[in-house]
């Protein structure tokens, strides 16, 4: 008797193959598209975690430990320009690392941006004080501010980037809009860390309270590179690295091919960057140095509408794949001018004006805001 296989088995061997490979090949795609989620999450927690502790210490602790040979005033300014220092040296970091990420590829690059952020941070809380080394205690806050900057550059743009790269066509507002999310999971985090040391008498708290902060810093580094190392490549970079199509310059490539869409999107970027640092920046020290309130009560507001803003950013993530992008876009323009321009003018009016009244910018943005965090 031939022992020989029919054609009929091997037709049913090849065809339970393929039922057993589905599956797997399924559950590996959707294992992609959730370590790679998880991946551009972290590093956006990490960079607002840094962003939100810079720009509460520098309205009310910098000013005194870094500054305090000036007046008030003064050293306030002070500290404020060495925040803005850091986004002087972004636009040098992203066109970098844009370049370097489109060559060796999105998750080398989003590691680097990881390691630069959180060196900066956890140095920062090494520094000693201008009254220990004078004025290199300044100047060495601003060299770490600027390797923040730099790396905080390609942060949040390659996030976005590897995100929608992995997420299927339908689902890519979703998925793009989850490092928007994760933004201001870093702003909670980082506000509760500061609201929790500024409970301290003001002598610990300026003394070595306000390090621990950034020194904590470490340990969502750590998470964010062990996430990091085991998210895969975006598929959409291996296909274009396979075929041998990539550009030497592809930054300049994308200017040249689309110049319009790229002056669009950095214009109705610049607004929502400019409400939402104006409010989670400057507002703790508006409350605190001109209102007299607590630094604890100034960071309370801007806690609890960053929760919010958690939960509602992929709503509108959601949203812009059923409606489409610039419906989405409009409404986030609307809201955005509404928020920075009806009610704290109002507030500057007031004689009296409280904390409530103060902080409803915060809070109406947790509303509003996620609009501006669905991809473009």
């Amino acid at each position: 008797m031939s022992t020989t296989p029919s054609a009929s088995t091997h037709q049913n061997t090849h065809q339970n193959a393929h039922q057993e490979a589905g599956p797997q090949a399924a559950m590996s795609a959707r294992t992609r598209q959730r370590r790679t989620a998880a991946a551009s999450v972290v590093g956006s927690i990490l960079e607002w975690y840094d962003f939100f502790l810079f720009g509460a210490s520098a309205a009310i602790v910098f000013n005194k430990v870094f500054f305090p040979n000036v007046s008030p005033f003064a050293a306030t300014l002070a500290s404020f320009a060495t925040f803005g220092l850091g986004f002087a040296v972004r636009p040098v970091g992203g066109l970098v690392l844009a370049h370097l990420g489109d060559r060796i590829g999105r998750r080398p690059v989003l590691i680097l941006t990881v390691v630069l952020m959180g060196a900066g941070t956890l140095a920062i809380g090494f520094l000693p004080t201008y009254h220990q080394i004078g004025i290199w205690a300044p100047v060495l806050l601003v060299l770490c501010r600027m390797m923040q900057g730099f790396g905080v550059g390609a942060e949040l743009g390659g996030a976005y980037v590897m995100s929608t790269e992995a997420a299927k066509a339908e689902k890519r507002g979703f998925y793009g809009s989850l490092p928007g999310a994760g933004e201001f999971i870093g702003v909670v985090i980082a506000s509760g860390a500061v609201a929790a040391v500024s409970t301290l008498p003001e002598d610990d708290f300026l003394g070595w309270g306000w390090r621990i902060p950034f020194l904590a810093s470490a340990l969502v580094v750590i998470i964010a590179l062990v996430i990091r190392n085991a998210a895969p490549e975006t598929e959409q970079f291996e296909a274009t690295r396979d075929s041998g199509k990539r550009e030497k310059l592809p930054v300049l490539a994308t200017v040249k091919s689309r110049p319009k869409a790229i002056a669009l999107l950095i214009g109705s970027g610049c607004a929502t960057a400019i409400a939402s640092y104006a409010i989670q920046g400057y507002l703790p020290s508006y409350l605190t140095n001109q209102l007299g309130l607590s630094s604890g009560t100034s960071v309370l507001g801007i806690t609890i509408a960053s929760a919010i803003s958690i939960l509602t950013i992929p709503l509108a993530g959601a949203l812009s794949d059923r409606v489409g992008r610039k419906p989405v876009m409009i409404g986030d323009a609307v809201a955005i001018t509404r928020v920075i321009t009806v009610r704290p003018a109002g507030a500057a009016r007031s004689r009296n004006p409280s904390a409530s009244t103060c902080s409803w910018p915060a809070g109406r943005t947790a509303i509003l805001r996620p609009l501006s965090r669905s991809p473009r």
